[in-house]
C-alpha cells in the first residue's frame, strides 16, 4: 500500500512539473503554486521551480546495492547523515545531469554543513545495469568520488524503484523515469520528495530548494547563499554570450545562428572533439550560401569542473572553425526549451524554426538547414 501511495505522490509532482515548465516557458503563468517561506526566512515565500512533497517520515525503504566501485553500499550506513537519493539513468543525456548538477550545487551552498550529507544514486537505467555503466557516468560528470551511483541486478534495482515509486521504462529505444529526489534526514526518515525539472534556467534555484530541504534536517539549520537565476533568454531576446575563446556573441532576432548545444560530458558516448570537428564542413557551406553561422553552446551549468570546458578545446585537433559560446547561467538553454544533449536549434528572425535532437553529419546539417532557409 506504501509502495502505492507513493507512486501517485511521485505523478503527481511530475504532472505538475510538466505543466507547470509548459507554461512557464510559454509565459502564459508562474509555473508553481506558492509554498511555505523557506526557514529561517532566508528566500521568498514562493517555489519558481519546482514543487516540494513534504512526507510523513516514514522509514526510508532499505537496500544493498553495488557502488561505482563495485562495493556493497546498504542505505542503513549513511544513518547520522542527511542522504541525497537520486534516481539516475546512466546513460542519460537528458535531464539526470541537471539532477546531478542541482546535488552538487546543493553541497556547495550548504558549506561546512556539506560534510553532513551523503549523495546517493540509484541507477534507473534497466540495460545499462553494470558497475562500469555507473563508473562511466560518475567519471565524466566529475563525480568518481563524490557521491554512491548504485546498481545491481534487475531484479534488485526494480525492488528499490517500486519501494520508492520510480516509474521505469523503455520507450521507443529510450529511457524513460521518474527524476525522483528524495531527502532523508538522519534518522533515515524520508523528509520531502522533490523532481527535477528539465529547465536548465532554473538550474541554481533548483539547487537552492534542494539545499534548503536538506538544511532542515540539520542541526542549526545552516543558513544558505541565495541564487538569482535571471530570467530565461528566448530567440526573440536580444542578448549577449561569452565565448570560450575571449570576447563575445550576439543573439537575438537580428542575428541567426544554428546552435548545437552540449556538454563536454558527452565524451563518456564517443570521441567528442572528432565528432565536433566533423561538423567543420558546413561553415564553408554556411558562408557560400548565406546560411546561418554554426555556433556550438556549452551547457555550463552541467559542466563537472569550471575548467572541464577549456581542457577539452585544448585537446581537440584541429581545432573547431566555429565558435564556442558558453550559456553560463542556463538561461538560453531554458529559454529555447532544450530537451536533450546534443541537440541543433536554428534560429532565424527571433524564432526557433527547427530542432535535432543527437549529433548529424555536417551534409545532414546542410540539407536540413537548407530545407527551411533556401539553398542559397
Amino acid at each position: 500500500m506504501r509502495s502505492a501511495v507513493r507512486l501517485l505522490q511521485v505523478l503527481l509532482v511530475v504532472a505538475i512539473v510538466a505543466l507547470g515548465v509548459h507554461l512557464y516557458l510559454a509565459g502564459q503563468a508562474p509555473p508553481y503554486p506558492p509554498l511555505p517561506p523557506l526557514a529561517g526566512g532566508a528566500g521568498p515565500g514562493t517555489n519558481p521551480v519546482l514543487p516540494v512533497t513534504e512526507l510523513s517520515g516514514h522509514l526510508a525503504p532499505g537496500f544493498t546495492l553495488t557502488d561505482q566501485f563495485g562495493q556493497p553500499v546498504t542505505l542503513g550506513q549513511f544513518r547520522g547523515k542527511t542522504v541525497v537519493l537520486a534516481f539516475i539513468d546512466s546513460q542519460c543525456v537528458t535531464i539526470c545531469p541537471l539532477t546531478s548538477a542541482a546535488m552538487v550545487a546543493a553541497l556547495h551552498l550548504l558549506g561546512p554543513a556539506a560534510s553532513q550529507v551523503a549523495l546517493v544514486a540509484v541507477n534507473a537505467n534497466p540495460s545499462a545495469t553494470s558497475v562500469a555503466d555507473v563508473r562511466a557516468y560518475s567519471e565524466a560528470h566529475g563525480l568518481l568520488y563524490g557521491w554512491q551511483f548504485l546498481t545491481g541486478s534487475l531484479t534488485e534495482l526494480k525492488a528499490v524503484w517500486r519501494h520508492y515509486g520510480v516509474y521505469v521504462a523503455a520507450v521507443s529505444g529510450n529511457i524513460d523515469h521518474t527524476p525522483a529526489l528524495y531527502v532523508i534526514g538522519p534518522n533515515g526518515h524520508e523528509r520531502a520528495l522533490l523532481v527535477t525539472a528539465m529547465d536548465e534556467a532554473t538550474a541554481g534555484a533548483q539547487a537552492q530548494i534542494l539545499a534548503q530541504q536538506v538544511a532542515d534536517t540539520l542541526p542549526g539549520r545552516p543558513q544558505l547563499n541565495q541564487v538569482s537565476p535571471g530570467r530565461p533568454i528566448t530567440a526573440a531576446t536580444a542578448a549577449t554570450l561569452p565565448l570560450a575563446t575571449g570576447g563575445s556573441l550576439a543573439i537575438g532576432p537580428g542575428a541567426n545562428h544554428v546552435f548545437v548545444f552540449f556538454g563536454t560530458w558527452l565524451s563518456e558516448f564517443g570521441n567528442l572533439g572528432q565528432t565536433m570537428t566533423s561538423q567543420d564542413p558546413y561553415v564553408q557551406a554556411a558562408s557560400q550560401h548565406g546560411w546561418p553561422s554554426l555556433v556550438a553552446v556549452d551547457e555550463a551549468v552541467t559542466e563537472p569542473t569550471a575548467t572541464a570546458l577549456g581542457q577539452f578545446l585544448a585537446q581537440v585537433r584541429p581545432s573547431l572553425a566555429y565558435p564556442v559560446a558558453v550559456d553560463t547561467s542556463g538561461r538560453l538553454a531554458g529559454g529555447l526549451g532544450l530537451a536533450s544533449s546534443p541537440e541543433y536549434m536554428l534560429v532565424v528572425g527571433g524564432r526557433v524554426v527547427w530542432k535535432h535532437l543527437g549529433w548529424l553529419s555536417a551534409a545532414a546539417l546542410e540539407t536540413a538547414v537548407a530545407a527551411h532557409v533556401g539553398a542559397g
